[in-house]
């Protein structure tokens, strides 16, 4: 089978500010006092390792989405 995966969560509630969204992108960012962004790191490592991507984005109505994708193949 070939082609892409694509799972999307959405939370409906809240929404990440531009800033929060940019650093989504950067390793070990966070607004958590104590926080590291690891979880965020550790899921663009992964993807990108197996060939895919998470993105993130504010919905118009309101709440987040995340997207990840990642490439279907034969084996």
């Amino acid at each position: 089978m070939e082609g892409e995966l694509q799972l999307d969560i959405i939370n409906r509630e809240g929404c990440l500010t531009p800033q929060q969204l940019e650093r989504a992108l950067r390793p070990l960012a966070s607004d958590k006092p104590a926080g590291m962004g690891l979880g965020v790191m550790l899921s663009h490592a992964t993807l990108a390792r197996l060939g895919g991507s998470l993105s993130l984005d504010n919905r118009p109505q309101g709440g987040v989405h995340a997207r990840v994708s990642l490439p279907l193949t034969r084996e």
